[in-house]
């Protein structure tokens, strides 16, 4: 809040985090400027040889749903175990497998007995660390990204994902859900039902996803970082003419 407080201008990430800056820090808004991230061009829609050949190498040739980032309570990475797990439970004839990517950070311990105790175990994959150049080929193989996270500032491996032509499964009243727009199903982060009949929608109905993943690779030419170095090199020459004038 102080350095919030003494800054001539701030750059927000996403509004949702605009507002977070003004309703907990009592910031005028006028002093706030969203500015969105941007996506890699390395992210782009596979073709049908190229998805099955991830899917040789790492889930036995079989279709999954994926989760991105650090594993820790904040993340709400349990929500999407259990949503699997009942996925699976309720359509076991699904071939549909779980991968998750991403470092076991901290308190973790309700995520693992999860885990460790699921019916269809063997149907989640965790892998701690890879190369950037297979994230972004697993990214674009997956049948949906899903990121249910409680909080985020922006959400990057959601704006990834639809880059890549991949649908989204993602939290209410979040930047993500900002980002996303109509081009993803948003769901209660903590509705572990409302998750679980998004992936199965998602998987069993191909129009459905198809129409979603045309939306979400057209939303996503809205973020490049191209322009988010043009409007913040915008900002920053406003402000120091400003400060010229004021001198």
């Amino acid at each position: 809040p102080r350095y919030c407080r003494k800054a001539n201008q701030l750059i927000a990430i996403s509004n949702h985090t605009k507002d977070d800056i003004i309703s907990k820090y009592e910031i005028k808004e006028s002093k706030i400027h969203t500015i969105y991230n941007g996506v890699s061009n390395e992210f782009s829609v596979l073709n049908p040889v190229e998805i099955q050949n991830v899917r040789n190498q790492f889930t036995q040739q079989k279709p999954y749903f994926l989760y991105v980032g650090a594993v820790h309570p904040r993340k709400n990475v349990i929500s999407i175990l259990q949503a699997f797990e009942k996925l699976k439970i309720s359509h076991p004839d699904l071939p549909h497998q779980l991968l998750i990517v991403g470092r076991n950070a901290w308190d973790n311990q309700s995520f693992l007995d999860y885990l460790n105790n699921m019916q269809y175990r063997k149907d989640v994959i965790w892998m701690e660390s890879i190369e950037r150049s297979t994230l972004v080929k697993i990214i674009g193989a997956a049948t949906s990204m899903v990121y249910v996270s409680l909080y985020e500032g922006f959400g990057l491996p959601v704006l990834e994902s639809m880059a890549s032509g991949v649908t989204v499964i993602t939290s209410k009243n979040s930047p993500m859900e900002e980002i996303v727009q109509d081009g993803g199903l948003i769901v209660s982060p903590l509705d572990v039902q409302e998750i679980s009949n998004a992936m199965y929608q998602i998987a069993t109905d191909e129009n459905l996803r198809i129409s979603l993943n045309l939306k979400s690779k057209i939303i996503s030419h809205q973020y490049h970082w191209d322009k988010t170095a043009q409007e913040t090199g915008q900002l920053i020459e406003q402000m120091l003419s400003q400060i010229n004038i004021i001198r």
